[in-house]
C-alpha cells in the first residue's frame, strides 16, 4: 500500500518531511506522526500529495533526538535526505531552534531542506481555541454538512 502512495515519489525525487509530536495519553508516550509531501506528476495535471509514513515512539524529546529519529525513518523508507526541500513542523523550540532544534538535525545533512512553521498546525491551534464558543461549533458543523452534502467524489 505504501508502495503505491510512493509511487509517484521515484518520478518526483524531491519531497518536503512533515512532523509533528504529541503525548499518546492512553500509553503516556511522546510520539511523533511524520508525513512527506511531493508533488506527483498526472498524466493531466501535477498534483500534490501527502502521505502518512509512520508513528514513531520516542524516547526523548530534544530536538537532536527527534531528529534523529526522522532521519532513521528516512532511512528505512529508503527516502534520501538529500531530496528534501522542506521541513514543516510547529514552532516549538524542540522543532524549530536553528541550533539544537530537529530542522537543524536534518540542515547539517541538507542545507537545502528549509525550515517554514507548519500552517496546518497554526489552522489546527485557531480552531481548538475558537471551537470553544458555541456559535464557531454550530458553523463548522454545518459548513461540514455542506461540505459532505455537496462532495462530488
Amino acid at each position: 500500500m505504501k508502495k503505491e502512495l510512493l509511487g509517484g515519489l521515484e518520478k518526483s525525487r524531491y519531497f518536503a518531511i512533515i512532523a509533528d509530536e504529541v503525548t499518546d495519553q492512553y500509553a503516556n508516550k511522546e510520539v511523533l506522526a511524520f508525513c512527506i509531501r511531493f508533488v506527483e506528476q498526472g498524466k493531466e495535471a501535477a498534483q500534490i500529495k501527502e502521505v502518512f509514513l509512520n508513528f514513531v515512539s520516542l524516547e526523548r524529546t530534544t530536538g537532536q533526538a527527534i531528529g534523529d529519529s526522522l532521519l532513521e525513518l528516512l532511512k528505512k523508507k529508503n527516502l534520501d535526505v538529500q531530496n528534501i526541500r522542506g521541513q514543516a513542523y510547529d514552532g516549538a523550540s524542540a522543532m524549530s531552534s536553528e541550533q539544537c532544534g530537529a530542522q537543524a538535525v536534518i540542515k547539517r545533512q541538507n542545507a537545502l531542506a528549509l525550515y517554514t512553521h507548519c500552517n496546518s498546525h497554526l489552522l489546527n491551534l485557531a480552531i481548538a481555541t475558537s471551537s470553544r464558543q458555541q456559535e464557531v461549533r454550530n458553523l463548522i458543523r454545518i459548513i461540514n454538512q455542506l461540505f459532505l452534502f455537496f462532495d462530488l467524489s
